[in-house]
């Protein structure tokens, strides 16, 4: 597949559409292929800790929302931080170049 042929901006997303249309084709594999799971083994690490990020993000938003308190303040601020640890190390996983 050439430069010419690719329809994602995303070496991954070119090599996932490649194994999908090839994936029950053991000749093509035997070539020196791999699937882009065994390629590219962080990419989905880094989704899964976005998604973590984000919810726990809401999570703590409706708990300061819902019981605000002095009490409380601690243990937000650490969900917080939890939550934006897991969105940058998720960043920095998907935009690390190999």
């Amino acid at each position: 597949m050439g430069k010419e042929d690719r329809k994602h901006p995303s070496d991954y997303l070119n090599d996932l559409e490649e194994w999908q249309e090839n994936q029950y084709n053991p000749g093509h594999w035997t070539g020196g292929n791999i699937p882009p799971y065994l390629k590219y083994p962080k990419k989905p690490l880094g989704i899964l800790f976005i998604i973590i990020g984000v919810f726990s993000i809401l999570v703590v938003t409706m708990i300061a929302i819902k019981d605000f308190s002095l009490e409380n303040v601690f243990g937000n601020i650490l969900g917080l931080l939890a939550a934006l640890l897991f969105l940058a190390a998720g960043i920095r996983i998907i935009r690390a170049k190999r």
